[in-house]
């Protein structure tokens, strides 16, 4: 057997640097691996996990350790394989060989998929690791996922159960509590003496095979979990007992116990996959995870009252920042006020138990950690079941972290219903209808009780005269707390729920206490009154410390079924000083490793962000979240370079604009007299730059429902269709055109034609592009076209202050709106008119070409740079550089292969013999420094010459991203670097 140092030894050398050892049984590092440690040795288990960024990446087998005598070695790798996929945690096993590291793929079938095989001794082992975490190397995805066949048994034997004329809330608790049972047999919680006691005569996977048994074991866990288990109502208790036993619930209930497949209605076959799903490995947050994501499809009142899960990653994420931010966490009290199922509950819960075992030196006995199961978690909620199954789950992690489990019966639980966990109606709710739930708490009710209030409180709108409540409620906190105005002003934007929970938050935070949330990402990106003013009010309330911004994973694995985008917001329950200040970071998608359900968090490219700038400028976090600081400075100039909008500048001029006429809507008639013959324009396909109105029918209708007014169809026109995508079109003759498009009408200005001319160029310019995507509330957050509101918000140079020379150009682009460079032509005529200078320029070209959300720059932004691109990417940066390096510093970029990242090298000398003669040593350490800090960009020095690491993806390789690196250099003094 191979000793524990030199198994960490042959690791590092393929670029491995956490390795938690399994063989450490009694180590803090293993608390997450309990299930592992406890293995039995009668087969293969791991011997190690290597861990990526804080996150589980690949389990090691040592292969030397493979002893078992007459066992077929493949056949164990498939067992040990599925095991290790009903974690759901690392995508990759790999086989440690002498000399050489084996990487294959986890998932749940009988093939071994091998990815890369890498020998020690090559020159770019130590890039192995780095490159699988990096996603350099991508995973085999055609193996099914142990969420995804959670999900569809338990989908099918609802659906199943509810068509014998169970209702949904019952046919989900029997089927829920049938994958229970297998999770307490599998995880050995029911001992062999408790299972003869219920069952004498039979095996315990039978316990639903018929009527007597399905009763007895219900009742059996009714006792054992103090009634905290999912509910089945008196009605289909009856039912059951009124069946006979050949009927099909039993059969449907059993194949979940005995792990079936379900292959039809009442039919199910044995299947080996299904049979190597062992529940003694299926993390007990998964199982939270998997049934809040059924509650929210089949429980009648999840939808209704915005119950929507968390994945496990981002509920640990979240987490793990709150506690790891108290400078002593192990007495802390915890509040999750929309427990759910209890996946935040579940994992601060383990984490609190970690870290009394680091204080103490030694793991917690059973009693340390009932006590704090019972004195420190609470969570409120108002949906039953979730309730119930949040109980069993914080129990069941209780048995899993006890250090020396016993028979379930011998360690009973103190009952959890309120005490730690409480239902939240109120006697005046009304069923089937909205509610207040948490939110309608007596002030007093836990008042200032939790030093951390964590949670995913419901996001999805409700009605009026519930928001109208949340309204009263956020102003009755503000009035506590002082704040007259909002008080007095504050309006619950868009009838959602998750706002008022925040401010909820402050009243069950202790002073100075946290708050941290998943919330929807409108919070940070409204631009109507309402909602600047809703962000005002809470950024002004509570002092924001960080704030994850991840609009651009919607759509994402990150978090499976979710459209709408997401941000995290960290808080102390403070009121913030005037100099405040927080971190916001917005990850950007990256495919490959996003489609493991993983977030890169690169700090390197967080940005601090003052409360007094985040209040003044309504689109900063939006600019940050597709751009970078320089992108800040360009929107800062397009908006002083205007001092109007193309809304107001309309209104100012007494302007018509609007959608075109309604037809086929129910209502009274109006005549169209004005419209008759006119050119009639009713499809977006017979748009153009310039609308050839010849080849248009004429309009021809009768009295029509919404004719609007005759001053919208005076020409000249522009003309914008009304859904997306945005397409600017010009027409010098009136013209009819449906409620499909917007017109906007320059009939009545004193230069009617021009600025009809100057309105098409500026909304067919790329400026117009960038802008929207910079400061749109929709486009790129939650839409990937824009809106009629983004085209109105463009800060317009009026057309009055055009120079000569510039309507000459204007002229002289209309006149060869046909020639092939046209796009170009107008960009360079917009960006003169606003004033932009050459690098603000490439600024725009660059942050378009890797930001869009469209799925082709998607995948511009994540490819290899070419070679021309580094040497522009090198030319830039000598450029900016030059002027403050020694003489004779030269600026290169390296290649290595088989390298998630390009060497940029500053150096005393074009001869780069010192970094390739250091090449080993500066790999290891860059191995270091990307395992702690998941950045895509590492400057390190050493003598006579300076390394900057960059991930190897054009997006960081363009003009504008040398421009920030010369700057980050010169910040960190470059005669200190160079030195």
């Amino acid at each position: 057997m191979i000793e524990p140092q030199k198994l960490k030894d042959s690791l590092k050398k393929f670029g491995a640097q956490d390795i938690i050892l399994f063989s450490e049984e009694h180590s803090v590092n293993n608390i997450n691996y309990l299930d592992i440690v406890n293995m039995s040795e009668d087969h293969l288990k791991p011997d190690a996990v290597i861990e990526f960024q804080n996150e589980p990446l690949m389990y090691i087998i040592n292969f030397n350790n493979f002893t078992y005598a007459g066992t077929d070695f493949e056949d164990e790798l498939i067992r040990i394989k599925n095991r290790l996929a009903c974690r759901g945690d690392a995508p990759y096993f790999g086989i440690l060989k002498p000399g050489e590291l084996q990487v294959f793929s986890i998932g749940l079938s009988k093939d071994r998929k091998l990815v890369l095989f890498k020998k020690d001794s090559e020159e770019d082992a130590i890039l192995t690791i780095p490159r699988i975490g990096l996603g350099e190397i991508a995973v085999t995805e055609e193996d099914e996922k142990i969420h995804d066949l959670l999900y569809r048994l338990l989908e099918q034997s609802i659906e199943e159960i509810h068509r014998l004329k169970f209702d949904l809330y019952d046919a989900l608790s029997l089927s829920a509590r049938g994958i229970f049972v297998r999770f307490l047999i599998d995880r050995g919680f029911i001992s062999k003496e408790e299972q003869k006691s219920i069952f004498p005569n039979e095996d315990i996977t039978y316990c639903m095979s018929n009527k007597e048994n399905l009763l007895k074991i219900t009742e059996w866990l009714n006792l054992t979990f103090n009634g905290d288990l999912l509910p089945i109502s008196e009605k289909a208790i009856t039912r059951i007992k009124s069946l006979e036993d050949s009927k099909p619930l039993f059969k449907i209930l059993t194949a979940i116990v005995k792990k079936y497949e379900p292959v039809g209605v009442g039919a199910y076959q044995t299947r080996l996959s299904w049979t190597d799903i062992d529940f003694a490995h299926v993390p007990i947050g998964l199982l939270s995870e998997v049934y809040e994501g059924y509650c929210h499809k089949y429980d009648p009142t999840a939808k209704k009252n915005s119950i929507h899960y968390t994945p496990k990653r981002i509920a640990e994420y979240i987490v793990e920042e709150s506690i790891n931010s108290f400078s002593d966490p192990c007495n802390i009290r915890i509040l999750d006020p929309a427990v759910g199922a209890g996946i935040f509950l579940v994992i601060a819960f383990r984490k609190l138990v970690e870290k009394n075992w680091i204080r103490n030196g030694k793991r917690p006995d059973r009693k340390m950690i009932r006590k704090i199961l019972s004195t420190q978690i609470t969570g409120f909620d108002i949906n039953e079941s979730a309730l119930r199954l949040a109980a069993l789950s914080l129990y069941l992690t209780a048995l899993e972290l006890d250090p020396n489990p016993r028979d379930i019966k011998e360690i009973k639980f103190d009952q959890l219903r309120e005490k730690s966990l409480f239902d939240m109606h109120s006697p005046n709710d009304i069923e089937g209808k909205p509610i207040m739930g948490s939110l309608s708490a007596d002030k007093k009710f836990h008042g200032h009780e939790y030093d951390l209030v964590i949670g995913n409180p419901p996001w999805t709108t409700i009605n009026d005269q519930i928001s109208k409540k949340f309204t009263s409620l956020v102003r009755d906190i503000a009035k506590e707390q002082g704040l007259e105005q909002i008080a007095k002003s504050y309006e619950n934007p868009d009838n959602v729920p998750d706002l008022p929970f925040v401010w909820k938050s402050m009243e069950w935070c202790k002073p100075d206490g946290r708050i941290a949330f998943v919330l929807h990402a409108r919070l940070l990106f409204k631009n109507s009154k309402k909602g600047r003013k809703a962000r005002e009010a809470l950024f002004t309330s509570f002092k924001v410390t960080g704030i994850l911004n991840g609009s651009c994973l919607r759509n994402t694995n990150v978090w499976p079924g979710i459209t709408a985008p997401f941000c995290i917001i960290f808080a102390l329950n403070q009121k913030p000083r005037k100099d405040s200040k927080f971190v916001y970071l917005s990850p950007r998608q990256d495919t490959e490793i996003n489609s493991k359900g993983i977030i890169r968090l690169d700090y390197n490219m967080a940005d601090p962000i003052s409360l007094d700038k985040a209040l003044s400028s309504s689109h900063i976090l939006k600019t940050l979240s597709r751009g970078v600081s320089l992108d800040v400075s360009i929107i800062d100039k397009i908006e002083k370079a205007s001092n109007t909008n193309l809304l107001r500048y309309w209104k100012d001029h007494k302007l018509n604009q609007g959608q075109g006429y309604q037809v086929h809507v129910k209502g009274d008639k109006n005549p169209t007299t004005f419209l008759q013959s006119l050119p009639n324009l009713t499809n977006r396909d017979e748009l153009s730059f310039i609308i050839d109105t010849k080849s248009l029918p004429k309009f021809m209708m009768g009295d029509i429902h919404r004719p609007r007014k005759v001053g919208i169809y005076k020409s000249p026109l522009l003309i914008i269709p009304a859904t997306p995508p945005i397409q600017a079109s010009v027409c010098f003759s009136d013209l009819a055109y449906t409620a499909s498009f917007t017109g906007f009408s320059c009939h009545g200005h004193e230069n009617p034609t021009i600025l009809a001319k100057y309105l098409a160029a500026l909304f067919t310019s790329n400026l117009f592009l960038y802008y929207a995507l910079l400061t749109s509330s929709k486009f790129g957050v939650e839409r990937d076209t824009m809106l009629k509101e983004d085209i109105e918000n463009f800060p317009v140079i009026s057309v009055e202050k055009l120079t000569d020379q510039q309507r000459k150009k204007l002229e002289y682009l209309f006149d060869n709106y046909r020639m092939k460079n046209f796009q170009q032509m107008i960009d360079l005529f917009v960006f003169e008119v606003y004033g932009l200078e050459k690098h603000e320029i490439q600024t725009i070209s660059d942050t378009l070409s890797i930001s869009l959300p469209y799925r082709k720059i998607i995948k511009n932004a994540e490819r290899p740079p070419t070679k021309e691109e580094l040497n522009l990417f090198t030319r830039q940066l000598r450029q900016n550089l030059s002027p403050f390096l020694p003489k004779g510093y030269t600026i290169d970029t390296l290649t290595l292969k088989n390298s998630p990242w390009n060497l940029v090298i500053l150096s005393e000398s074009s001869d780069n013999s010192n970094v390739n003669n250091e090449i080993a040593k500066i790999l290891e350490n860059l191995t270091k420094l990307i395992n702690k800090m998941g950045t895509t960009r590492v400057v390190f020095n050493q003598k006579k010459y300076c390394v900057v690491a960059c991930q190897n993806q054009y997006r960081y390789f363009t003009s504008t991203r040398a421009r920030l690196l010369a700057l980050e250099i010169m910040s960190r003094k470059i005669e200190v670097l160079l030195e």
